[in-house]
């Protein structure tokens, strides 16, 4: 009876610690699936609201509306030298007249935890201003524990105000999405807006203040200068948490790579490595901006 009375105790106490364990991970966790994604806006200590570029779907969608080609990527994350942090991401982007579409998936964790994301969008520009959405399937699993699933929304709008300025905002999680267990854990609301600002064709800085639902108002500032046109170099750091991040990128026509090196003053130091395919079909520039 002893034993029978100790395995049962070893057993609800496992679970329950599983169970805590999995909130623990649901609010810390899921936020690795959140925007800022490719090295290059990772470069920029995440300052890449107003970006326009082929990692957009990951970033800010409605800067996906000035790529002009057929266009793969893949990064490769490496967080604080820890495989169980490490994130894999793939997007595509598909023009068809005046909208582009794209697909995006995600990965991220090892065999005891894992979340994975699948997205789907649209983004569009008229006139000055450039707008984008998409719908992400986000799956959450823990080793021994039921896997579980959310459904996600995020918006966002780039506008020009000028020959060498835009504003840029977006929204992760507008529509308060839980996610589907028991206690229906609220999943965590990302709301971002900065300026770009470009007075030379070869230097653009960025200045981008975000609010995570649960965390204090971080501040981001990256700055990206082009040595010569296949070279690029990046800056930037941000605050709460303090982070100092650099790199760089080369691009050819078809082919572009950016790496970006991050320092953690508590958790140490991160890397991506971004690479994007571009297919072209006919003699047009690849985004209109940066």
């Amino acid at each position: 009876m002893q034993l029978l009375a100790k395995n049962i105790f070893i057993i609800i106490g496992t679970g329950l610690l599983s169970f805590l364990l999995f909130l623990i991970c649901t609010v810390t966790k899921a936020q690795s699936l959140q925007p800022n994604q490719g090295a290059r806006a990772l470069a920029m200590a995440g300052a890449s609201v107003t970006n326009s570029d082929h990692y957009a779907w990951g970033n800010n969608p409605a800067g996906a509306a000035n790529l002009k080609h057929i266009t793969a990527c893949a990064s490769f994350y490496h967080r604080f030298a820890m495989k169980s942090m490490n994130t894999t991401q793939l997007q595509v982007s598909v023009p068809i007249r005046k909208i582009v579409s794209g697909l995006s998936f995600q990965k991220y964790g090892d065999q005891y935890y894992s979340e994975q994301q699948a997205g789907l969008g649209l983004a569009s520009r008229i006139g000055i201003v450039s707008l984008g959405a998409q719908l992400h399937v986000l799956q959450f699993k823990m080793e021994e524990m039921p896997t579980n699933y959310a459904c996600i929304g995020e918006f966002g709008g780039i506008a020009s105000l000028g020959k060498h300025l835009s504003w840029g905002a977006h929204v992760w999680n507008f529509n308060l999405a839980k996610l589907n267990t028991t206690h229906k854990v609220e999943l965590p609301v990302v709301m971002r807006t900065g300026i770009c600002y470009q007075p030379t064709t070869k230097l653009l800085g960025n200045v981008e203040v975000s609010k995570h639902i649960n965390y204090p108002t971080s501040l981001h500032a990256g700055l990206e200068y082009k040595v010569v046109e296949w070279l690029a170099i990046r800056t930037g750091v941000s605050t709460k948490p303090f982070i100092a991040a650099f790199g760089a990128g080369v691009q050819s026509r078809k082919l572009k790579l950016d790496y970006a090196f991050t320092s953690h003053n508590q958790l140490g130091f991160s890397h991506q490595l971004s690479v994007a395919i571009v297919f072209h079909t006919k003699e047009k520039s690849d985004v209109t901006k940066p």
